[in-house]
């Protein structure tokens, strides 16, 4: 048994230590610490800033929890004005709003671009049997403000310009010539002249040797056709009649009408109603007389209704 012996000024005296008779000075903690080695420091015993980074070894089990706070982070990252430069890859980009001048969706052949010009306005454009590797495409659709634009390769013949106007009106062409003169041979059907329509829904309709229309799409068309003839015989019979392609006569079925005048007067027949147009169908207007007359005016009309 250790015993503890202290000077009392006259002799030494036995005494037993207990804790409130030591006194922790700022000296003795240091020379404990130096001394410590590889012992276990508990309680409150790092000063402030007293470890570095470069004290650190990080071991598998402080990784494992930095990557779990890592992933926990990330899941409920918010930018808040951040940049990120260079590329960005993500499977799922989800957002409420994305903003940029360009967006792209590219396949191996195929493209579709989103812009948004200073000038030119908002686009989209789709771009089909691209080249690998280049921008060349066999085709080009744009959709803009003004409407839709289309270029092919190879193939002008096909290219197109419509605006949304004409895209939403349905097609519906007219002619009217007016003041005429022309003269029919007897008994042999003659073909109007017809001229373009330029209003937005005549338009649509084209002209095709300056006699016949071409329809832009297959429908149910309401169509009227109407002359005014001179006869210059007796009991003549003018009729007016709608031909298709090359025929020299209204099929059965179709539209036509009839009109008798005598000497120097007028007749004026007529017809009006629905039949169906397909794309590959030329439409003329056609009028025949048995006798001597002479054209002074008609009017030819084809409006679109339905589709077939």
């Amino acid at each position: 048994m250790s015993r503890h012996m202290r000077w009392d000024g006259a002799k030494w005296q036995a005494f037993k230590v207990v804790a409130r008779d030591v006194v922790m000075s700022s000296q003795m903690w240091t020379d404990l610490l130096h001394v410590a080695g590889d012992a276990t420091i508990g309680g409150n015993l790092i000063a402030a800033g007293a470890v570095t980074a470069d004290k650190v070894v990080a071991s598998k089990e402080l990784s494992a929890k930095v990557a779990k706070f890592d992933e926990t982070v990330v899941s409920k990252l918010r930018a808040e004005g951040a940049v990120i430069s260079g590329d960005l890859i993500a499977e799922n980009l989800v957002g409420k709003t994305i903003r940029g001048s360009t967006v792209q969706a590219s396949g191996t052949k195929t493209m579709v671009e989103m812009t948004a010009h200073p000038s030119k306005g908002p686009a989209v454009t789709f771009y089909s049997g691209m080249a690998v590797g280049t921008t060349n495409a066999a085709s080009v659709v744009r959709l803009s403000p003004d409407g839709v634009v289309g270029s092919f390769r190879g193939t002008s013949s096909k290219d197109f310009s419509v605006s949304w106007e004409q895209l939403v009106a349905s097609p519906y062409y007219r002619a009217a010539s007016g003041s005429t003169y022309v003269e029919l041979q007897k008994d042999t059907m003659t073909k109007m002249p017809l001229g373009a329509d330029t209003s937005v829904r005549g338009s649509q309709i084209k002209v095709a040797g300056g006699k016949s229309l071409l329809v832009p799409k297959a429908g149910r068309y309401r169509v009227t056709g109407w002359v005014c003839a001179t006869s210059n015989t007796w009991d003549t019979t003018v009729q007016v009649a709608l031909l298709r392609g090359d025929a020299q006569d209204a099929n059965w079925g179709d539209l036509y009408g009839y009109a008798i005048a005598p000497v120097g007067a007028y007749a004026t027949p007529q017809f009006t109603g629905l039949i169906d147009i397909t794309t590959a169908d030329r439409v003329s207007l056609g009028v025949k007389s048995n006798g001597r007359s002479i054209v002074r005016d008609y009017r030819f009309e084809v409006e679109f209704v339905c589709p077939l």
